[in-house]
């Protein structure tokens, strides 16, 4: 190294270096260009990755105003109504011969499908919807799957109509059989799947608790005595009420 560097005039002692001193010409570099030069050129300026570049501008707590970064993506995006340069050409137009066979390994052929692509039509696999919740999906075709509990439903019944819902009877989402699920609208749904509706236990400890929270409701938990006492209490107040309106 120190040969090379006399014969292309340098000073050898740069290679003493230490990677303080190196860390520290990169700081000032980075703070006199970092508002001028973007931070793609600055890791080639400095021979740096992204990653290590993020370093310094935590380190030396240095931030893009909003405005500049916002000019700097308009600069690299593409404009409303760009045109690609290879739109309406042959390969052949902007690509040699021995261009072409080359990137033939890797293109796709006609009819082939992505490797992770589930061709099996009537596969049936376990997947989260967006909640987070496990369901059964049935893949009616090449790229188009559906929940399993809907397709048997629609198999046997017809459509589901509009603002109805199909519910799994033992509340079971993974038992799919018809036997299991019946139709009901949204609104019902609703009703038997809300708290008051169910008198979970977390709605009785509410009820028991009351606003002003003047019972732990950590002890009624331990004491599912007082909880059990309060829905049933509920439970009667419902067959009087109801006997009442008939």
């Amino acid at each position: 190294m120190w040969d090379i560097a006399k014969e292309n005039g340098l000073d050898p002692s740069f290679l003493r270096m230490t990677k303080k001193e190196s860390m520290n010409k990169n700081d000032q570099y980075i703070i006199d260009n970092y508002l001028t030069v973007t931070k793609v050129q600055l890791c080639k300026d400095l021979g740096l990755t992204k990653a290590v570049l993020n370093g310094y501008f935590k380190r030396l707590g240095l931030k893009l105003p909003a405005d500049l970064i916002i000019e700097r993506k308009a600069k690299g995006s593409f404009k409303k109504g760009h045109s690609p340069v290879n739109k309406g050409k042959k390969q052949s137009d902007f690509l040699s011969a021995e261009q072409i066979e080359k990137i033939k390994k890797t293109q796709f052929k006609k009819g082939q499908r992505p490797y992770n692509c589930y061709g099996e039509v009537g596969k049936i696999t376990l997947r989260k919807d967006k909640r987070g919740v496990i369901y059964k999906f049935i893949c009616l075709e090449v790229g188009k799957w559906d929940y399993l509990h809907r397709h048997l439903w629609r198999e046997a019944n017809g459509e589901i109509p509009s603002k109805h819902v199909v519910r799994f009877k033992d509340g079971d989402q993974l038992n799919c059989v018809l036997e299991n699920l019946e139709l009901i609208s949204m609104k019902d749904n609703r009703l038997k799947n809300s708290g008051p509706m169910l008198l979970t236990e977390s709605y009785l400890v509410k009820c028991i608790v009351g606003r002003k929270n003047k019972i732990d409701p950590n002890i009624l938990l331990e004491n599912k005595e007082i909880i059990a006492a309060k829905k049933n209490q509920l439970l009667l107040n419902r067959k009087i009420k109801k006997h009442g309106t008939k």
